[in-house]
């Protein structure tokens, strides 16, 4: 209901509009860690690791902030 679950990795809405100050910085932010050549993993506090294309999970992160 709101927003925090998922088949895919996301920011939930609430999470946009009260944490997330500076978007364009945040997805500047992420952008900038998917160009890591050694990313391996995204270990994440609630959820699977996501291994299967961590720097595309990022740029969809980052996109999803514009």
């Amino acid at each position: 209901m709101m927003g925090f679950a998922g088949d895919e990795p996301h920011i939930p809405w609430p999470v946009k509009l009260t944490m997330v100050g500076d978007k364009a910085a945040l997805a500047a932010q992420l952008s900038r860690w998917a160009e890591q050549p050694a990313l391996k993993r995204i270990l994440v506090s609630h959820g699977s690791v996501i291994t299967d294309d961590p720097q595309r999970a990022l740029r969809k992160l980052a996109a999803s902030l514009g």
